[in-house]
């Protein structure tokens, strides 16, 4: 009796510290691929969801810089499939401009994907713009420049020497200006395709 006592015990405790999975815990489904881009002031977004996997519903949310994540669209009922890939798209008709648009997707209600960011440009009455971060000693242009046309940029200090000079086809370069003096100083872009010029001017503290 004793013996069976023990043994008993000894089951309670193995039973004790088995591990119960949660009926809640739940792996979110696999996506094939998640783009988010600009076209036309508008942002893209594309995902894919592998066969094999469903979910419940689907949220896209947006950050702006260092902002919570808010819903701007849903896609409701049970997204996927168990036997082909579905592709997704949803577009954010009024990203903020001039700013870092963050997108994610909720899948499920509780699975977020990775982050995505598309920083959208507006030009306005210029076919530039100019950013300095005084802290990294870094700058970046934009150009509107939707054909990536061959443009020059030339920086002048004040006294009108060159300090350097960039061609590009892009429609963004980045440098350091830790070599550039300080004080203020000027910019000349030419558009070598159609002979366009604009200028402006910074400041290097």
């Amino acid at each position: 009796m004793k013996t069976l006592r023990h043994f008993l015990g000894l089951l309670a405790c193995m039973i004790w510290v088995q591990p119960i999975p949660s009926v809640y815990a739940q792996e979110g489904p696999e996506l094939g691929f998640f783009q988010a881009f600009e076209h036309e002031g508008r942002v893209i977004i594309r995902f894919e969801i592998l066969a094999g996997n469903i979910c419940e519903g689907i949220q896209i949310n947006r950050s702006v810089e260092n902002f919570p994540f808010v819903q701007i669209g849903e896609i409701p009922g049970i997204c996927g499939s168990k036997t082909e890939a579905v592709v997704y798209h949803f577009i954010d008709d009024y990203p903020v401009k001039n700013q870092l648009n963050n997108y994610q997707l909720t899948l499920g209600r509780t699975v977020g994907s990775e982050i995505l960011g598309v920083e959208l440009i507006s030009f306005e009455n210029k076919n530039f713009q100019i950013r300095l971060d005084f802290n990294l000693k870094k700058a970046k242009i934009w150009l509107d420049n939707p054909a990536y046309s061959k443009h020059v940029i030339d920086f002048y200090s004040i006294s009108g020497r060159k300090i350097q000079a960039f061609e590009t086809r892009d429609k963004m370069v980045e440098f350091r200006f830790d070599s550039f003096p300080a004080g203020s100083g000027f910019f000349r872009i030419q558009n070598l395709e159609t002979g366009s010029i604009s200028t402006g001017r910074f400041f290097v503290p």
